[in-house]
């Protein structure tokens, strides 16, 4: 026993960028055998001598530590410092958590890769986003995903083709654990954008047990569930659906999903389903823990589809498939479906793939600039949020100068025309100097943010910071004007269009700045802000056409002023201003430093020009 203990340290000591599991059931199990398949060198920590599942993992490959996964000895003896990739599967999220916490503290030179199990598909949610939100360029990049979660996302896809194809959908879910409403909720998100563009509402059965109390707790907590899904019916038995008829037309039905606990119950519940709509074919997608086993019963051209749930999530490429891979994937797919076309992900080069990753990386960033943040999704029309114009243009800006920093820091320098050999590139320069057509493709990227961060379960979330409130607390202390005018109500009682006017001028502050060679910084390092009769009629005619494009988004139209009906004289050039009218931008102009030091903030060198 001690030569095998001696041998196997010896084994395990010489290895390097291998995959590290710890936990081993089924979760990490799968993940084993997923590993290695991939022809991964895989070492597995159990603190189970006697479990059963050791002799599997083995059989596979693997080399099986026994020991403690959150004891920094016992990660050192499984080489976790120079492994490139943990995955954290105990049956324990605390237990989870102190791995993930253990591995971060591990002196080591390589960058890991660590996905950490959360079974509070909650808990994982806002995990999620603390990681997508604060990026930490550390050697240990955290993901965490719940099985449940990922597996729910994959049923909505395989049901969805079925669905969209037909004029009066209804689904059928049998069973409400984490597994069945995950898929209900799933189903349910994805359809509002089909309800938004005229689509009827999804019909939907539930057959669980205690139904009726499972759709009115999802109610409950999702408001927008009732305008994209209709539970027409919710029965606490297969049998009691039976007998109210809800088989009784095949053709009624377009898809079931079977999500019960077992995989034996599960089949069976298929099995019976599929016989009971023979008619009509529909597809049946069946949740089990595995693809084989029980599922290779099932017939080729049967419709019930065994769902194989750890074979499909527990897998080498879910390993590095993490919520920012997730962002940056249907940040290029949904540009890719804008522009109508664009080289699939799968084909990318490494180093495209690495720029869409950072892309990704940037987005926290960014939307503090206009006092938002990111949150686990919970209205599900986020997919819908508009940045003001000012927004699109700051935002847009920001990701060039950092897809140009980061291009730079590649090696890469301008160069026209482009030569990829040479790492030379035509829009390697200043944002005024590309040209028209590659700035509309950077402000598209920011436009669409909002559903890829939708589709990989994130929203936007406004904060308005100070300087959107004083722009507004100025607007109101002004003298003169209506005192009737909506716009100066208390922030809480403003309307949520005004609020966005406050919004776009205040994101349009550092575009202004940006032509004085300026940005906002702490007021202890502001510089003096002084205007000659040039910049200030060059920012003022700046904030007039920052105003028309907001209105113009807005719907507005040139007419008498006239704000039930959107109308105004003022969407004309700046020349056609009068000059009281011009007078007026010039004012905001002239207070930004006001505006600033109420933030606690003042205008800085911009670093682009020291």
């Amino acid at each position: 026993l001690l030569f095998r203990d001696r041998l196997l340290s010896a084994k395990i000591g010489r290895r390097r960028d291998h995959a590290v599991v710890c936990g081993l059931g089924d979760r990490g199990l799968a993940f084993v055998r997923s590993l290695r398949a991939d022809e991964r060198d895989v070492t597995v920590i159990d603190s189970d001598a006697e479990n059963d599942l050791v002799l599997a993992a083995e059989a596979e490959g693997a080399l099986v530590l026994i020991g403690d996964a959150r004891d920094p000895a016992i990660l050192r003896r499984a080489r976790a410092d120079r492994a490139a990739d943990l995955v954290a599967v105990s049956g324990d999220d605390g237990i989870n958590a102190e791995i993930a916490a253990a591995v971060q503290e591990l002196p080591r030179a390589g960058h890991l890769h660590a996905l950490v199990h959360v079974t509070d598909p909650t808990l994982c949610a806002l995990l999620q986003t603390e990681e997508l939100a604060v990026r930490r360029d550390a050697v240990v990049g955290l993901d965490f995903f719940n099985v449940s979660e990922r597996g729910a996302r994959r049923i909505a896809t395989l049901l969805d083709p079925a669905l969209a194809a037909s004029d009066s959908p209804r689904v059928v879910i049998l069973g409400t654990g984490a597994l069945g409403t995950g898929t209900l909720l799933e189903l349910g998100r994805r359809w509002l954008r089909r309800v938004t563009d005229g689509a009827p509402p999804l019909e939907a059965v539930v057959i669980a047990s205690a139904a009726d109390e499972a759709v009115e707790e999802l109610r409950r907590q999702y408001v927008r569930l009732d305008a994209s899904v209709r539970v027409v019916a919710a029965y606490d038995t297969e049998a009691e659906a039976a007998a109210a008829g809800t088989w009784s037309d095949p053709y009624a039905i377009t898809a079931v999903a079977v999500c019960l606990d077992g995989d034996a119950a599960g089949l069976r519940a298929a099995l019976a389903v599929q016989e009971r709509l023979r008619a009509s074919p529909v597809p049946i997608v069946v949740g089990l823990e595995h693809g084989g086993g029980l599922a290779a019963a099932v017939a080729d051209d049967s419709p019930v589809v065994p769902f194989g749930l750890l074979d499909e999530v527990c897998t080498a490429t879910a390993l590095r498939q993490g919520t920012l891979e997730e962002v940056a994937r249907n940040l290029h797919r949904t540009y890719n479906a804008t522009i109508g076309s664009g080289t699939p992900w799968d084909e990318l080069t490494a180093a495209d793939r690495q720029s869409a990753l950072e892309q990704a990386a940037a987005i926290a960033p960014k939307l503090a600039a206009i006092d938002g943040h990111l949150a686990p999704l919970s209205d599900w029309d986020a997919a819908g949020f508009r940045f003001t114009p000012a927004e699109v243009e700051l935002l847009a800006i920001m990701e060039h100068d950092r897809w140009r920093s980061w291009k730079s820091n590649q090696g890469w320098s301008y160069g026209d025309p482009t030569d990829r050999k040479r790492k030379l590139n035509r829009n390697l320069r200043d944002w005024e100097e590309l040209d028209a057509d590659v700035q509309d493709a950077n402000r598209e990227l920011i436009r669409i943010l909002p559903i890829a961060l939708a589709d990989a379960g994130q929203q936007i979330v406004r904060d308005d910071g100070l300087v959107v409130r004083a722009i507004h607390e100025i607007y109101r202390a002004e003298d003169g004007g209506d005192p009737d005018d909506p716009a100066r109500l208390p922030w809480a009682e403003l309307p949520e269009p005004l609020r966005d006017s406050c919004r776009d001028q205040a994101a349009h502050i550092p575009l202004k700045l940006r032509v004085l060679g300026l940005a906002i910084g702490a007021a202890a390092d502001a510089v003096p802000f002084a205007l000659d009769d040039e910049q200030l009629e060059t920012l003022a005619r700046m904030e007039h056409d920052r105003w028309v494009a907001q209105r113009r988004q807005d719907g507005w139209t040139p007419g008498p002023r006239d704000i039930a009906a959107r109308t105004t004289p003022y969407l004309v050039p700046w020349e056609a201003l009068s000059e009281e009218m011009q007078e007026w931008d010039r004012i905001f102009v002239r207070r930004i430093p006001e505006i600033l030091a109420a933030a606690g903030l003042g205008a800085v060198p911009h670093p682009a020009s020291s």
